[in-house]
C-alpha cells in the first residue's frame, strides 16, 4: 500500500506540478526551474508612496544580467510617457579591472559619440546620480547607480518628452536619494517596492486564504515565483489536508482568460484523459472558476482551481484537497466562495487610477 507521504507526492506532481508547468510554458514560453543562487546576489528595491500605481510590463532576468521595467498602472506599453526601469549587470559581463569611475566615463563618452547628453549630478564612493537625454525619440532619464562586488545596478526614471519638468526632475532626485536602497536579492523578495524580485503575488489579496503560510516557493526562468501554501493551524509533521498553489505571470502575449482556461483543459486532458468533464462555477471576464473529474467518477471531485486576469497579469490559484474523502457539493462551493474572495489587492484603490 501506498504511504500517506508517497500518495501526497504523487497527487503533487501530477495533478498540480503539471498544470502548472503548462500554464508557465503557453504565457511565458518556457517553464525551466531555477533556484535562488542562479539569480543576483542583491538587487535595488524602490520604495515609494505610489509605487503600488506602477506595473511590471517586461522582465529578463539570469545570475549576470536582468531588466525589469514599470509602466504607470493606467498606461499602455505603446503610448506611455514614462517608465522606470531596474537593472543588473554582474562583474563577469566587465572587462576585468573595470572601476566603477571607468564605467561612468563610459556612460559619459557614450553620451558625448551620439550627440546625446550626460551630466554627473552627485557620486559618492560606491554610487552616483546622473541624468541622460536624448534626441531620437525626445527621452529623459534620471538615474542612479550602485557599484557593488557583484555588479552594477541601476534605478532608472525615464520620461518621453523633449525637456524634463524642473520639479519632475528635483522630485526623481529626491527619491533616488531617499527611497532606493541596494539589499540582497533573497532580503527585497520579502519587501514591498519595485525590485528585480518578482511581485505579482503581493498585488493579490488572499480574502479567506489571507491566514495560509507559505510553505515553499518554485522560482522558474527570470525570477517568477510559485507559492505553495497550507492552512494557519498546520504543522510541519501533521498530514496535509488541503493547499492552493499560487502562479502568477505577466501578460506577455496578450493571452485572453478564455483562451488561458482551454489551453489549461486541453493539457489536463492531454495529462489525465479526454473523458475529463470541466464544470464551471463561476465566470465572468476577468475570473473563471470551475473544477473537473473523470465522467465515470463524478464524485471524485478534489480540485478547484481560479482563474483571474488583471492589468498586472495572470493568476492560477489551484485548491487541492488532499485524502481519501471526496468533496461534497457543500464542500465545493464554500471552496468557490473563499476563490472568489481572492482578488487583485489594490482594485480599490486603483478606482482612481
Amino acid at each position: 500500500m501506498m504511504s500517506a507521504h508517497l500518495l501526497f507526492l504523487s497527487l503533487f506532481f501530477c495533478v498540480v506540478f503539471q498544470p502548472e508547468r503548462a500554464f508557465a510554458e503557453y504565457i511565458l514560453g518556457y517553464a525551466t526551474k531555477k533556484e535562488l543562487d542562479q539569480f543576483p546576489k542583491e538587487t535595488v528595491l524602490l520604495k515609494f508612496p505610489d509605487y503600488e500605481y506602477w506595473k511590471e510590463v517586461s522582465r529578463y532576468l539570469d545570475e549576470n544580467k536582468g531588466i525589469i521595467e514599470f509602466i504607470p498602472y493606467d498606461q499602455a506599453v505603446q503610448s506611455r510617457t514614462e517608465l522606470i526601469r531596474i537593472q543588473f549587470s554582474g562583474k563577469s559581463t566587465f572587462a576585468v579591472g573595470t572601476s566603477f569611475e571607468d564605467i561612468l566615463e563610459s556612460l559619459s563618452e557614450n553620451a558625448r559619440s551620439s550627440k546625446n547628453k550626460w551630466k554627473l549630478i552627485e557620486k559618492n564612493k560606491f554610487d552616483a546620480i546622473y541624468e541622460s537625454s536624448y534626441s531620437d525619440p525626445s527621452s529623459n532619464e534620471i538615474c542612479r547607480m550602485f557599484y557593488s562586488k557583484n555588479g552594477i545596478h541601476v534605478v532608472a526614471f525615464e520620461f518621453l518628452k523633449k525637456e524634463l519638468d524642473p520639479i519632475e526632475r528635483e522630485k526623481c532626485i529626491t527619491l533616488l536619494k531617499e527611497s532606493t536602497k541596494l539589499l540582497p536579492f533573497d532580503e527585497a523578495a520579502c519587501k514591498n517596492g519595485l525590485s528585480l524580485c518578482d511581485q505579482l503575488q503581493n498585488h493579490l489579496d488572499f480574502g479567506k486564504f489571507k491566514d495560509w503560510k507559505v510553505k515553499s516557493k518554485q522560482v522558474f526562468n527570470s525570477g517568477l515565483m510559485s507559492t505553495w501554501r497550507v492552512p494557519p493551524t498546520h504543522k510541519n509533521e501533521e498530514p496535509i489536508g488541503a493547499y492552493i498553489w499560487v502562479t502568477s505571470s505577466l501578460n506577455r502575449k496578450g493571452v485572453s482568460l478564455e483562451e488561458m482556461f482551454e489551453t489549461n483543459k486541453k493539457t489536463l486532458r492531454n495529462e489525465f484523459g479526454e473523458d475529463l468533464v470541466f464544470e464551471i462555477l463561476k465566470q465572468s471576464q476577468n475570473e473563471i472558476i470551475y473544477f473537473y473529474y473523470h465522467k465515470k467518477n463524478p464524485d471524485q471531485v478534489a480540485i478547484i482551481i481560479k482563474e483571474l486576469i488583471t492589468p498586472r497579469g495572470y493568476y492560477l490559484i489551484t485548491y487541492n484537497h488532499v485524502g481519501d474523502e471526496r468533496m461534497s457539493r457543500e464542500d465545493i462551493h464554500q471552496v468557490q466562495e473563499w476563490l472568489e474572495s481572492v482578488i487583485p489587492a489594490s482594485s480599490k484603490s486603483m478606482n482612481k487610477a
